[in-house]
Protein backbone atom coordinates (compact mmCIF):
# COMPACT_ATOMS: atom_id res chain seq x y z
CA UNK A 1 0.00 0.00 0.00
CA UNK A 2 1.50 3.79 -0.83
CA UNK A 3 0.39 6.99 -0.05
CA UNK A 4 -1.84 8.05 -3.08
CA UNK A 5 -2.63 11.98 -3.51
CA UNK A 6 -6.44 11.99 -4.98
CA UNK A 7 -7.67 14.69 -7.76
CA UNK A 8 -9.12 14.46 -10.83
CA UNK A 9 -9.30 10.84 -11.59
CA UNK A 10 -9.90 7.97 -13.81
CA UNK A 11 -13.71 6.90 -12.88
CA UNK A 12 -14.44 11.18 -13.64
CA UNK A 13 -14.98 12.09 -9.80
CA UNK A 14 -13.03 14.88 -8.16
CA UNK A 15 -11.58 14.02 -4.55
CA UNK A 16 -9.53 15.47 -2.38
CA UNK A 17 -7.15 14.72 0.17
CA UNK A 18 -9.58 14.87 3.09
CA UNK A 19 -11.71 11.81 1.72
CA UNK A 20 -10.80 8.30 1.84
CA UNK A 21 -10.60 6.94 -1.75
CA UNK A 22 -8.19 4.52 -3.37
CA UNK A 23 -6.51 3.66 -6.57
CA UNK A 24 -5.53 -0.04 -8.03
CA UNK A 25 -2.91 -0.46 -11.33
CA UNK A 26 -3.91 0.32 -14.45
CA UNK A 27 -3.56 -3.22 -15.57
CA UNK A 28 -6.48 -4.13 -12.97
CA UNK A 29 -8.71 -1.20 -14.22
CA UNK A 30 -8.65 -1.81 -17.45
CA UNK A 31 -8.79 -5.63 -17.19
CA UNK A 32 -11.73 -5.67 -14.78
CA UNK A 33 -14.74 -7.74 -16.00
CA UNK A 34 -16.86 -5.29 -18.34
CA UNK A 35 -14.21 -3.01 -18.21
CA UNK A 36 -15.27 -0.34 -20.88
CA UNK A 37 -12.85 2.00 -23.16
CA UNK A 38 -14.16 5.15 -21.25
CA UNK A 39 -12.75 5.04 -17.90
CA UNK A 40 -15.35 6.99 -16.57
CA UNK A 41 -17.67 4.19 -17.32
CA UNK A 42 -15.59 1.52 -16.02
CA UNK A 43 -17.91 -0.80 -13.46
CA UNK A 44 -14.65 -0.76 -11.06
CA UNK A 45 -15.64 2.63 -10.52
CA UNK A 46 -18.75 1.36 -8.36
CA UNK A 47 -16.75 -0.62 -6.36
CA UNK A 48 -14.76 -0.28 -3.19
CA UNK A 49 -11.48 -1.63 -2.02
CA UNK A 50 -11.52 -3.63 1.70
CA UNK A 51 -7.46 -3.29 2.82
CA UNK A 52 -6.56 -5.65 5.87
CA UNK A 53 -3.40 -4.72 7.79
CA UNK A 54 -2.08 -5.28 11.55
CA UNK A 55 -5.99 -6.23 12.41
CA UNK A 56 -7.48 -3.16 10.78
CA UNK A 57 -10.09 -3.27 8.18
CA UNK A 58 -10.65 -0.45 5.93
CA UNK A 59 -13.22 0.00 2.81
CA UNK A 60 -12.33 2.92 0.10
CA UNK A 61 -13.94 3.32 -2.96
CA UNK A 62 -12.13 2.84 -5.93
CA UNK A 63 -11.74 6.33 -7.98
CA UNK A 64 -8.54 6.51 -10.22
CA UNK A 65 -4.86 3.78 -11.41
CA UNK A 66 -1.54 4.18 -11.52
CA UNK A 67 0.40 3.43 -13.96
CA UNK A 68 3.67 1.85 -12.38
CA UNK A 69 4.75 -0.94 -13.96
CA UNK A 70 6.27 -2.74 -11.43
CA UNK A 71 3.53 -2.11 -8.50
CA UNK A 72 0.78 -3.74 -10.10
CA UNK A 73 -0.67 -5.98 -7.49
CA UNK A 74 -0.56 -2.80 -5.07
CA UNK A 75 -3.46 -0.43 -4.00
CA UNK A 76 -3.28 3.53 -3.84
CA UNK A 77 -4.58 5.00 -0.15
CA UNK A 78 -5.37 8.34 0.47
CA UNK A 79 -3.77 10.13 3.66
CA UNK A 80 -7.05 9.84 5.83
CA UNK A 81 -7.35 5.76 5.21
CA UNK A 82 -3.29 5.60 4.96
CA UNK A 83 -3.12 7.15 8.48
CA UNK A 84 -5.18 4.49 10.15
CA UNK A 85 -2.90 1.57 8.80
CA UNK A 86 0.99 3.91 9.26
CA UNK A 87 2.35 7.16 9.37
CA UNK A 88 2.27 9.46 6.76
CA UNK A 89 6.07 9.32 6.38
CA UNK A 90 6.28 5.85 5.89
CA UNK A 91 4.86 6.35 2.57
CA UNK A 92 4.49 2.53 2.05
CA UNK A 93 3.71 -0.24 3.91
CA UNK A 94 4.54 -3.77 3.08
CA UNK A 95 2.68 -6.92 3.72
CA UNK A 96 -1.01 -5.22 3.23
CA UNK A 97 -3.80 -7.51 1.94
CA UNK A 98 -6.51 -6.22 -0.38
CA UNK A 99 -9.51 -7.14 -1.89
CA UNK A 100 -11.97 -5.13 -4.83
CA UNK A 101 -15.92 -5.43 -3.07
Amino acid sequence: MFLFDPGQGACGFTNTSTQIVASVSRQIFTTYPNATKNPNKNPICKHQVSIFYGGKTLAAPIVDFFTDPNAQLNVGLSLPGFEQFASRDDGIVEGVRWTIT
